[in-house]
């Protein structure tokens, strides 16, 4: 390898057996026969980005096992005789050379061989029948990233072998009759396209994957009733419903502008929005406000639909509605208000996107019905959360609660609420930012919830049940945002429990860790804590991580915690502060050396002595008045009891 070595020709005295030689990003600017003759046991030869301006044709002609050839990002559009005959070449890499209509040609006669060929990033304009006449054998085709705004008709009947076509990032405005039945792979995406139509023939098309991505398509695409497309991406277009086609006149002015072809008649009946074999639809980022009712009708074997960032305000989906084999469905970013999912109606989903949503009313049992269901995402909505069947409200039975009673005053479960007990495959929840005011008693009973995100709710209040029934499964908790001043759950009930963030709230007091606690990471920034418990970091030594605890109004004389963390890694160890006593104005760093000597050190004793000093006056004084009370009583006594004597004596004389 003699890459980026500045060289300004192709050093001598390598091994005449060479198979690789790669002189990419080096100064060689022209190549002459005599400079590779002695290389001829070269396979691959990569003269990428070497300011080339100049290569004398019939170079690789004698190269006879020369098959991959990389002259990309160089000068060749002033090299305009092209490179001879190349008939053993099997890979040409041109992208990057200014190459422009008229040149290509040169460089591609006698190419008998080639099977892959890129022209990505050069100036063609416009392709014709000639363009790809010296490469009868392409399979493989990159032409993206240049300024072709025309396709000549019969520009690639040469290439009856191309499978894989590239033409993104050109300037091309409509395809229409397309007609290459051999072709498996077209990427179209980043041009102007308004319509896409497969011209109907008698043979079928293999096209398989069919990139439409970044266009301006106002419809679907359509294709003959007899298609093989299996992924289909019409992202980031401007469809906005399914109603029709395009009429005969906008398909004539879209032919006439682009100048490909004449005007052509409406399109055969068999023409028709329908994909058999299709397997993945991507369909975000465009302008759908409705769902025709019998769309996935026409997609029977669609496992992955990607309808998100589009206008959607309702879903619906009966029983039969043609998505029996959808595993992903994509939904989020829309502005949901009506969400019904028929039971029955998708038996294979795994992953559900709501989030970014306007859902608040949706029927209780609305996910209990997806019995694959293995994600849920609902973040960023505006649902509430029912109790073990007993509707939102911690116990369920309070007036008020969110339930109606049903016949004989038996209470059912509001519509005001989502239930998630009892999905026995949902693994991941997330409910982040729903506005959740409570998490009631037994609300995910019977769901083995591995990560559950319950972040950002202000006020949310927890009951100690909320969570039972996830001891075992629950691995990642998110309390983050929450307001929580306390924590009324028993996390140490949770063995399972791997990464806990309770960050941003109002705990003063924690206890994690129980018997065989596995909690490796815990974020506690921006909390009530002044110390941390010893006792229960002390179980988590052998297994906790990483530690967040910035924002915390920590008690510097209150440190002796710091040592049960020699072996964890506080992420934000520079920003976590404390205070003194004595100066709860003033912040030091709780790591530096001299922070954390408890409080035997000079420093907390120092900013406790004025405190002590009063409480100490005070108890003295209490001790001396104490004390001359009682010498005072005593002689009173004693005295009494002198006169007494005195008197009985002079009595009795």
């Amino acid at each position: 390898f003699c890459q980026d070595r500045d060289l300004q020709r192709i050093p001598k005295g390598l091994p005449l057996d060479i198979r690789r030689l790669n002189l990419s990003v080096n100064r060689i600017q022209s190549l002459t026969i005599d400079n590779l003759t002695q290389y001829s046991s070269v396979h691959y030869l990569n003269l990428r980005s070497n300011g080339l301006e100049f290569v004398q044709p019939g170079t690789f002609t004698n190269l006879s096992r020369l098959e991959v050839l990389d002259l990309a990002d160089n000068f060749l559009d002033l090299s305009q005789r092209g490179l001879g005959s190349i008939p053993h070449l099997r890979r040409l890499e041109l992208g990057g050379n200014s190459l422009y209509n008229g040149v290509v040609e040169a460089f591609l006669q006698g190419a008998l061989q080639l099977h892959h060929l890129s022209l990505a990033r050069n100036s063609l304009t416009k392709l014709t029948a000639s363009t790809f006449q010296g490469c009868p054998s392409l399979t493989h085709l990159d032409l993206q990233h240049n300024i072709i705004i025309e396709i000549e008709s019969g520009a690639f009947s040469s290439l009856p072998n191309l499978s894989t076509l590239d033409l993104a990032m050109n300037s091309i405005t409509c395809v229409v009759n397309f007609s290459l039945t051999q072709l498996q792979v077209l990427n179209l995406s980043r041009n102007s396209i308004e319509s896409f139509q497969v011209a109907d023939s008698v043979e079928e098309h293999q096209l398989r994957w069919l990139d439409l991505s970044t266009n301006n398509l106002l419809h679907l695409p359509l294709f003959p009733h007899r298609n093989r497309l299996e992924h289909l991406d019409l992202s980031r277009n401007s469809i906005q419903d399914f109603s029709g086609r395009p009429s005969t006149l906008d398909t004539e002015q879209l032919d006439t502008a682009n100048r490909t072809q004449p005007p052509t008649p409406p399109p055969p009946p068999p023409l028709q929005v329908y994909f058999p074999k299709l397997l993945h639809l991507e369909m975000s980022y465009n302008e759908i406000t409705a769902l025709p009712p019998d769309l996935f009708l026409r997609m029977p074997r669609l496992v992955f639909l990607n309808l998100s960032n589009n206008c959607l305000d309702d879903f619906s989906l009966e029983a039969g509605a043609g998505l029996d084999a959808l595993t992903v469905l994509d939904l989020s970013s829309n502005s949901l208000v009506n969400l019904t999912l028929a039971p029955g109606s998708l038996p294979h989903l795994r992953l559900l996107y709501l989030q970014e949503n306007r859902l608040h009313s949706v029927p209780h049992n609305a996910f209990r019905g997806l019995h694959s269901l293995y994600i849920l995402s609902l973040q960023s909505n505006s649902i509430s959360i029912c109790g073990g069947g007993l509707g939102p409200s911690e116990g369920g039975l309070e007036p008020g609660s969110g339930r109606s009673r049903g016949l004989g005053g038996v209470p059912q479960p509001s519509s005001d609420c989502l239930a998630f007990h009892g999905m026995r495959t949902l693994r991941y929840l997330y409910l982040k930012d729903n506005g959740i005011q409570s998490v009631p008693a037994l609300a995910f009973l019977h769901t083995p919830l591995s990560v559950l995100d319950l972040s950002i709710n202000p006020g949310l209040r927890l009951h100690p049940t909320s969570l039972d029934g996830l001891e075992v499964t629950l691995t990642r908790l998110s309390l983050r945002g929450n307001g929580l001043s306390s924590l009324p759950l028993d996390l140490a009930w949770f063995p399972g429990l791997r990464v806990l963030d309770a960050s941003e709230n109002h705990l003063s007091e924690l206890v994690v860790g129980g018997p065989g606690a596995a909690l490796e990471h815990l974020q506690l920034s921006n909390n009530n804590f002044q110390a941390l418990g010893q006792a229960w970091l002390g179980r988590l030594n052998a297994t906790l991580r990483t530690l967040t605890l910035q924002g915390n109004p920590f008690n510097c004389c209150q440190a002796a915690w710091l040592h049960c963390l020699e072996r964890v890694q506080v992420l934000d160890r520079p920003l976590v502060q404390c205070r003194y006593p004595g100066n709860k104005e003033e912040m030091h760093r709780l790591f530096d050396s001299d922070s954390h000597l408890g409080p035997a050190s000079g420093l907390c004793m120092a900013s406790s002595s004025p405190e002590w000093s009063r409480w100490n006056v005070l108890g003295l004084a209490l001790a001396c008045a104490a004390f001359l009370a009682a010498a005072i009583l005593g002689t009173y006594l004693l005295w009494r009891r002198k006169v007494g004597l005195l008197f009985v004596h002079h009595v009795k004389a």
